[in-house]
């Protein structure tokens, strides 16, 4: 059935993009499939030079804003595939206008050739970053030195490695890391500092999870008062209120196996 992935795509403002390569017996397949705000309205599994071309087209598109594109699948043939997209951006002279990215695969890692598919997002309209899989040494030392990665202001990722530094997620302003290695007092005080910055405005938040936090050591740095708030929950063991300007509050909630950090009016907190 001939098709025009333009005219199917022209009419929408906005939309998401989903890219999974599949298990299929014909290698090189992937589908493709596009969603507008009220459902998908093309979706199609057919050969990755296909898809490339289709992709390039739908940049080509003025205006149109991406919401989301989302890549993951099965990696057997990933690598070729990222390296036909990236070739084809190069030769079109095209960026891809995303506000958020969401990595993910089903059986390996995040590697080098994803953080060169990084580097073709367009740094103004990337926002978000999401990353759903475990991330190689070499490829998270590579990734934060992007524009892409500095400039962003929404990060969610899984499965850390014991490489990381958490200087490298001070500037986000929406923050999930699930999974993150034993979390130090001190990387807590640097990431509280953070948030009690000014550059960082009301509504902004971190949680970082799946660690294991030292909440007597984490107290121990607080340069106010230490006054736990009314607690919620019999998980979390202490909630701590840092008073900022304009009334709003930075609060600091500290668990076992979490930290999680909101920013915003008091009577605001209660939304989140």
């Amino acid at each position: 059935m001939d098709y025009s992935i333009t005219n199917i795509c022209a009419p929408y403002k906005s939309v998401g993009i989903s890219i999974s390569l599949q298990p299929v017996k014909v290698p090189y397949f992937t589908n493709l499939e596009i969603r507008s705000p009220t459902g998908t309205i093309f979706e199609r599994t057919y050969s990755d030079y296909c898809v490339t071309k289709d992709l390039v087209d739908i940049l080509r598109i003025p205006d149109l804003k991406i919401d989301q594109l989302d890549i993951g699948g099965l990696v057997f043939n990933q690598k070729e595939f990222f390296s036909r997209v990236i070739k084809a951006l190069e030769e079109n002279s095209l960026k891809i206008r995303a506000e958020t990215v969401h990595f993910h695969v089903t059986n390996k890692q995040l590697t080098k050739k994803h953080v060169e598919l990084l580097r073709h997002f367009d740094v103004d309209a990337l926002h978000g970053i999401e990353i759903n899989t475990h991330v190689l040494d070499d490829a998270f030392q590579e990734m934060v030195t992007t524009e892409q990665w500095k400039k962003a202001k929404r990060l969610t990722m899984f499965q850390f490695t014991n490489s990381v530094g958490i200087e490298n997620f001070l500037h986000f302003q929406k923050v999930f890391l699930i999974d993150y290695p034993k979390i130090t007092p001190n990387d807590c005080w640097k990431m509280i500092q953070s948030f009690r910055n000014g550059n960082i405005p009301p509504g902004s938040f971190f949680d970082i999870s799946g660690t294991k936090v030292d909440i007597s050591g984490v107290i121990e740095m607080f340069d106010v008062p230490v006054r736990c708030e009314d607690r919620d929950s019999e998980y979390v063991k202490h909630i701590q209120h840092f008073k900022l300007e304009d009334d709003y509050i930075l609060e600091v909630r500290l668990y076992e196996d979490k930290i999680l950090s909101r920013k915003g009016k008091k009577e605001d907190l209660l939304e989140f």
